[in-house]
C-alpha cells in the first residue's frame, strides 16, 4: 500500500534562518515499513544481511563479521544503522546520515542508499525525526520549528553510534530527501563542524544572508519539474556557491519531487556517495567529538 503525505507551503513571514518544509511526497513500502517500533528501541534489533543467523558484533580485536550487519531501532526508535561487512575496528569507516522527507520511511532511506553505501564501506545511519504526533509527522522542518526542537539530539544520536562502532571523525556525511534537505540546511549552520560535506536531494531552504563559518561542501540533485525547484532548491545553492562553498549541481531533466528517488536508487547514491567521500574533512568533521 501506498502511505501518502502532503506537506504544506510555506507560511508568509518564515523567519530566515528556519527551515521551509517540502512539498508533496509519497512513500512506497511495505506496511512493516511504517509499523511502530519495536519496544526494545536503544538496544536495537541486529539483524544480517547475508541470509542466516545474526552476524557476530565485533569482538574488538578482529574486526566486524564479513556480511553486513543492520540494526534496527538503534540508536534511536524506527531509526536504522547498516554496518558493511568491510567496516573494521583496525581502518575507521566513514559514516553518512540520511534524513528521510515527511513520511518518516526510513526503511525506503535504508533501501535507495544502503547498497552503494555497503560498497564502499560507509556506516549508514537513518535518523527517525523524534518529532510526534500531527499531520505530516514525524517532519525534521516542522520539529525544527516547534518548541520541542533539541539542537543537540543529532549529535547526540550520531555519538550512540561512534561510540559503538569505527566511525572515522574525518568523513561524516549527511543526506537529506525533500523535507529532510530543508532541515539538514539550516542544521549545518547550527552545528558547521559536524560534517565533512552534504548532499541535498529536492529540498533545501534559502539560507540567511549571513555566510557559514566553515565551508562545507554540498551536492545538490533535483528534478527540472520539482516544485521546490526555484523557490528552495536554487536559491540555497546559489548562495552558497556566492559564499565560497564547492558545490555541485545536477539538475534532471522532466523529473518530478517524488521521482527523483527513482534516480537515487538507480545510479544517482553512487555518485553522491563518492562525491562525498572526495571530501574528507573538508568541511571540518567532527573536531568537536561526538
Amino acid at each position: 500500500p501506498c502511505a501518502c503525505v502532503s506537506g504544506s507551503e510555506p507560511r508568509a513571514g518564515t523567519p530566515a534562518g528556519r527551515v521551509a518544509p517540502q512539498h508533496n511526497s509519497a512513500s512506497t513500502g511495505s506496511a512493516a515499513a511504517h509499523a511502530p517500533a519495536s519496544p526494545e528501541a536503544g538496544r536495537g534489533e541486529e539483524t544480517s544481511d547475508a541470509g542466516g543467523e545474526r552476524d557476530a558484533a565485533s569482538d574488538g580485536s578482529s574486526g566486524f563479521a564479513r556480511a553486513s550487519r543492520v540494526r534496527r531501532d538503534w540508536p534511536c526508535l524506527g531509526c536504522i544503522t547498516r554496518i558493511p561487512g568491510s567496516a573494521s575496528v583496525q581502518g575507521k569507516a566513514p559514516l553518512l546520515v540520511l534524513l528521510h522527507g515527511n513520511d518518516g520511511n526510513t526503511y525506503w532511506m535504508d533501501r535507495i542508499w544502503g547498497a552503494a553505501a555497503e560498497l564502499r564501506g560507509v556506516i549508514t545511519l537513518v535518523l527517525r525525526c523524534p518529532a510526534a504526533g500531527g499531520f505530516g509527522d514525524p517532519s525534521w522542518w516542522r520539529w525544527h520549528q516547534g518548541k520541542s526542537y533539541d539542537a543537540a539530539w543529532l549529535r547526540a544520536r550520531m555519538g550512540e553510534v561512534a561510540r559503538e562502532l569505527p566511525v572515522d571523525p574525518a568523513r561524516v556525511f549527511a543526506s537529506g530527501y525533500s523535507g529532510g534537505a530543508s532541515f539538514l540546511s539550516a542544521y549545518i549552520r547550527e552545528d558547521p563542524a559536524l560534517f565533512s560535506a552534504v548532499a541535498f536531494v529536492a529540498g533545501g531552504a534559502p539560507p540567511p544572508p549571513e555566510c557559514m563559518s566553515r565551508k562545507t561542501p554540498a551536492s545538490f540533485l533535483v528534478g527540472s519539474r520539482d516544485t521546490m525547484l526555484v523557490s528552495h532548491v536554487r536559491p540555497l545553492h546559489d548562495a552558497l556557491a556566492q559564499c565560497g562553498h564547492e558545490v555541485k549541481w545536477d539538475e534532471r531533466a522532466e523529473v518530478t519531487h517524488e521521482a527523483i528517488l527513482w534516480h537515487v536508487e538507480r545510479g544517482g547514491a553512487e555518485g553522491i556517495v563518492d562525491w562525498l567521500l572526495g571530501r574528507a574533512g573538508a568541511g571540518g568533521g567532527v573536531d568537536g567529538g561526538l
